[in-house]
């Protein structure tokens, strides 16, 4: 539904709404008790009608921001063949039945030799400006890493360290106040359902716009994929 839609809903109920009163009211008569009535029943059909707005202004917005965001991944994947996500270019595509799919809720690394495709941004936290870049075990082994490398662990936590300060270094610089960085100890504990994240941005939305979003989204996949595949291609030298 877009804004016009949305507007011409709106006065239709309103007029609706208010004839009927007016018809109740005349077939009651016009004495002040039945004015009164009126004048309450408008209010409340008011109300309602401002409750249906301002609900439907912030669905829509949430919406924008995560097609935003899917507009961000699906340019980064048709950048860089190492990606591997929702198929947008299909002729069938439908992003509510995407998200819908747990296998489409990701943008991934490309099955690898040795792994399944792993998962690297989700895109469901994009509805609440949220970034979560994730690196995990599997990551490193899909990129040719022997899962039983009794350094895996370091060059996990090496690899979300570089992507982690690279990126709070690049933000400081060009979003000042206009994000907030998930606590680095939620992110390094292991209970935490970003136990896998190498860093997790909450963009302020508001302050960005919807092409602001966009363009932040992109940016900082973009620097966190370039230093994971600068390592890929020093773990395979």
């Amino acid at each position: 539904m877009d804004n016009k839609k949305e507007q011409l809903i709106a006065v239709f109920f309103s007029v609706v709404g208010a004839l009927a009163i007016l018809i109740n009211l005349s077939i009651k008569g016009f004495s002040a008790e039945n004015l009164l009535d009126a004048v309450k029943d408008l209010v409340g059909l008011l109300v309602t009608v401002a409750i249906f707005l301002v609900a439907y202004s912030i669905s829509n917005k949430s919406k924008s921001f995560i097609d935003a965001g899917r507009m961000a991944l699906e340019k980064l994947r048709k950048n860089f063949a190492d990606l591997q996500g929702p198929e947008y270019d299909k002729t069938d595509y439908d992003p509510e039945e995407t998200l819908k799919s747990q296998r489409m809720r990701y943008l991934f690394f490309k099955k690898g030799k040795y792994s399944k495709k792993v998962a690297f941004i989700p895109l469901e936290p994009l509805e609440q400006g949220i970034l979560d870049i994730r690196i995990s075990k599997a990551t490193l082994v899909n990129f040719g890493i022997d899962s039983k490398n009794s350094q895996i662990d370091s060059l996990i936590s090496g690899l979300q360290s570089d992507i982690y300060l690279d990126l709070k270094n690049y933000l400081s610089s060009k979003y000042t106040e206009k994000y907030e960085i998930l606590n680095k100890q939620d992110i390094d504990n292991k209970a935490s359902k970003y136990s896998n994240s190498a860093i997790v941005i909450d963009f302020d939305e508001d302050k960005l716009k919807i092409k602001g979003f966009e363009k932040a989204i992109y940016n900082c996949s973009e620097k966190a994929l370039q230093i994971i595949l600068k390592n890929k291609q020093k773990w395979n030298s």
